[in-house]
């Protein structure tokens, strides 16, 4: 069965905005997703967020446009009461990164990818940035651009 990857709105970001040279990582992952060689995934508050901060720098037309082409290949995790709850009562610094662990966590997804691991929990080796990924289990692949 192919692997489950959760990735964290940064790196999304990255991807989408074409943020180079932070998105050339994100890009083989979003390529082996397209490809059907891993499963990719994000919760519910990621859509909302990248939503807002790509509107902002894009305009509302074109973060929608990028969003619906991003939706076709992941699939979207609840972000329930059990999930706040747990954010809620851990001890990671920033909440958000805790809501996105939590509803990681309770979708039993295999790897989470962020630029930001600093904030996640530090025994957790599941938890790695775009370019560690490459040096995991994740299979390599050619890289394409979603908004092309």
């Amino acid at each position: 069965m192919a692997q489950k990857v959760y990735l964290d709105s940064d790196a999304i970001l990255y991807y989408l905005a074409g943020r180079e040279p932070h998105d050339a990582a994100v890009v083989k992952i979003v390529n082996l997703i397209e490809n059907k060689q891993i499963y990719g995934f994000v919760s519910s508050l990621i859509v909302w967020n990248l939503y807002y901060l790509l509107s902002k720098n894009l305009g509302a037309a074109q973060a929608r446009r990028l969003l619906q082409k991003f939706r076709k290949l992941i699939q979207i995790l609840p972000v329930t009461e059990e999930t706040i709850d747990s954010a809620l009562s851990s001890n990671m610094k920033d909440f958000e990164d805790a809501v996105q662990y939590f509803a990681f966590k309770k979708g039993k997804i295999d790897i989470f990818i962020s630029r930001n691991t600093k904030d996640y929990p530090k025994n957790s080796a599941v938890v790695m940035t775009p370019n560690s990924s490459r040096k995991s289990k994740i299979p390599r692949q050619r890289t394409s651009r979603l908004w092309t």
